[in-house]
């Protein structure tokens, strides 16, 4: 598997990844803090309504070089957030963020600075979330809402192209040890 075929297959991998991310343990880590459910569902609400507002804004309003930076910098303030959680999910949502290059942003330059921004934004927001902190569930809530968008939104559709039986499998397993390697690495209990 090299080249196009290889990097067609990617989103598979990311998919998993962040799915497992969001579903086996942020989302599980914050209900099982304390914090009101009606409140941590609102901000999941709120979350994926404020991605989907971002990227419509960045379509309509932006230039192609400021929504890649947008992009690039709501994907590192996800990283952050991830790392603020436990550095294990902070890990695998830079691997599933990493991972799928969009077609839009490869092999363009142009936005290195932007990118340099982003990371700076990620290291902030690591910065200042680093300990834990009452509202903690409520991050661990606002990065899955972002995983689950990043997933869903973009990646999903990419994966249900058209193509054959030996890609669907290929596709499948890649999604599978995607949320396996969140469950080794990342929820509690299930590691090592």
């Amino acid at each position: 598997m090299r080249g196009p075929a290889m990097a067609a297959r990617m989103p598979g991998l990311s998919v998993g990844l962040l799915l497992g991310a969001a579903l086996l343990y942020a989302l599980p880590q914050a209900f099982e803090s304390g914090a009101d459910k009606r409140g941590l569902c609102a901000t999941l609400l709120a979350g994926l309504l404020a991605f989907f507002l971002l990227e419509k804004w960045a379509t309509l309003q932006c230039t192609r070089r400021a929504a890649l930076a947008t992009h690039h910098a709501s994907d590192a303030i996800l990283i952050g957030a991830a790392f603020s959680a436990r550095p294990e999910l902070g890990l695998l949502a830079a691997l599933a963020l990493g991972a799928h290059p969009t077609s839009r942003a490869a092999g363009e330059f142009v936005t290195l600075p932007y990118r340099s921004l982003a990371a700076a934004a990620g290291l902030a927001c690591y910065l200042t979330l680093e300990r834990p902190l009452a509202w903690m569930p409520h991050v661990l809530v606002l990065a899955s809402a972002g995983f689950l968008y990043i997933a869903l939104s973009e990646l999903v559709p990419k994966i249900q192209q058209p193509a054959s039986h030996r890609d669907t499998i290929v596709q499948l397993l890649l999604l599978g040890i995607g949320m396996t390697v969140v469950l080794y690495f990342a929820v509690p209990g299930t590691s090592r």
